[in-house]
């Protein structure tokens, strides 16, 4: 998990902007043990039952504990929280970024929207001010995309960005963090 040591949060808020399979939440889940966590999760064109199951996740992970976790993720009410573990609670919601409404601010945004050449959309400077606009002071902004258009446009937004290195097949990512 990628974050900002000086910054000590006695809970979590976190947006995924593409919340898709689910892996995010299910990771989250896993390693967020110490901190209430509220995770709200956008996906406008959810996952049928048949996709989802054959991912196969927690086996993948080696966690077949979590499976019950994993069928929440999918199953679970929308527009609503609900527990997915004793510290972790989810709301997901079927839009796009730009017609989410919230009073809430965020911690930490997931952005896993497609490649900027496959979702050309989701990757507009109005996408980006929206974003900052969720933030909290000291929120972090991860996405695997480091194009350099991207960096320009989270900079152009307020946030202070950075490439740092990637995980297991990806060479680099940017974490952006509002001041």
């Amino acid at each position: 998990m990628y974050y900002v040591e000086s910054y000590s949060p006695a809970s979590i808020d976190i947006l995924e902007v593409g919340l898709g399979t689910g892996l995010n939440a299910l990771l989250t889940a896993l390693e967020m043990d110490t901190l209430p966590v509220r995770y709200t999760g956008l996906e406008p064109f959810p996952l049928d039952a048949t996709t989802w199951r054959t991912l196969n996740y927690p086996q993948q992970l080696g966690q077949l504990s979590a499976e019950a976790i994993f069928t929440q993720i999918h199953s679970g009410p929308w527009s609503e929280y609900y527990s997915l573990t004793p510290r972790l609670s989810l709301r997901k919601e079927q839009c796009e970024i730009m017609n989410f409404q919230t009073s809430e601010l965020f911690d930490v945004i997931y952005f896993d929207a497609f490649a900027p050449s496959a979702q050309p959309d989701m990757w507009t400077q109005d996408v980006f001010n929206k974003i900052f606009q969720l933030c909290r002071s000291k929120a972090v902004f991860i996405t695997y995309s480091s194009k350099g258009a991207v960096r320009r446009g989270l900079t152009q937004a307020g946030f202070s960005v950075q490439k740092i290195p990637g995980p297991q097949g990806k060479r680099e990512i940017i974490r952006a963090i509002r001041q």
